[in-house]
């Protein structure tokens, strides 16, 4: 559940209400450039005439801008849309985890139910203080005193393994995260009433820069996916080689009187069999 409200902090705007009343208004628009334009036509007056072109000109216009802003408005819905997809499994897992805590009598939007990344932390690393001396040694390294290690590992080389000895690469973690670094948006569960309108020029720019950032990230996520998968089919790849090497090493390895054996069985086995 903590996992899914992260995810939200960075979604594009839900625009469907907005969307839907700026479709309205900019046909509305089109429709009234075109009646009053008609109009102008058919008056004898050329003061009414004049009036009533000036309005189907500025309906027209208002009709392009709205046109513009449904545009912009469609990119935001899809891009919701895409970032509904994306966070799909993290959805459903928080859903189950609601209804798994609900039976239990747990009620996490209480705050007496609320524990924080910090809190959870602090009473983790108070367990593992109080449990230590007496935790099992199963191995040699954990002998070894953990300031030391630190020590050694702030004074080798970027990249060193030294267990292993040998260089490994590292992963970058000194990045931005989009879901620490976004913000919910406001209007998200704002009235319903209140979001059939159609929004301002700068409130279409913000949405549509809001979507683009989550674009990116739902890009870049896929980007990651793909590249994982693609090391996941070369490490099965290898893997196989690796196994069929070592069967044929061995196959070549066997002793042919153990092979003339097997052999022997096998035609045992085959006359045994009725074959």
């Amino acid at each position: 559940m903590r996992a899914f409200d992260r995810e939200k902090a960075w979604a594009p705007r839900y625009v469907g209400d907005e969307l839907d009343a700026t479709s309205r208004r900019a046909e509305q628009a089109r429709a009234d450039a075109q009646l009053w334009a008609a109009r102008a036509a058919a008056t004898d007056d050329a003061a009414t005439a004049e009036q009533l072109r000036a309005d189907a000109a500025a309906a027209a216009a208002q009709a392009v801008e709205l046109a513009e802003r449904v545009a912009q408005l469609e990119d935001a819905d899809t891009a919701r849309g895409a970032w509904y997809a994306n966070t799909a499994a993290t959805r459903d897992a928080a859903h189950r985890a609601r209804g798994a805590l609900a039976a239990r009598g747990v009620n996490l939007d209480a705050d007496d139910e609320r524990v924080t990344a910090a809190e959870w932390l602090a009473a983790h690393r108070a367990e593992q203080a109080a449990e230590d001396p007496h935790r099992k040694i199963n191995y040699e390294s954990q002998l070894t005193d953990p300031d030391e290690r630190h020590a050694a590992a702030d004074t080798a080389a970027p990249g060193v393994d030294l267990a292993a000895g040998r260089a490994e690469p590292l992963a970058e973690t000194d990045v931005p995260d989009i879901r620490d670094a976004a913000e919910p948006d406001a209007g998200e569960h704002a009235d319903p009433a209140q979001r059939h309108r159609v929004p301002t020029a700068e409130e279409s720019a913000a949405t549509v820069a809001r979507a683009q950032t989550a674009l990116a990230e739902i890009t870049a996520r896929r980007q990651a996916d793909a590249a994982r998968e693609a090391a996941d089919r070369d490490q099965q790849r290898c893997d196989e080689l690796t196994r069929w090497a070592e069967h044929d090493q061995a196959t070549e390895q066997t002793p042919a009187h153990d092979t003339h054996a097997h052999a022997a069985r096998a035609d045992e086995d085959d006359l045994a069999l009725g074959r």
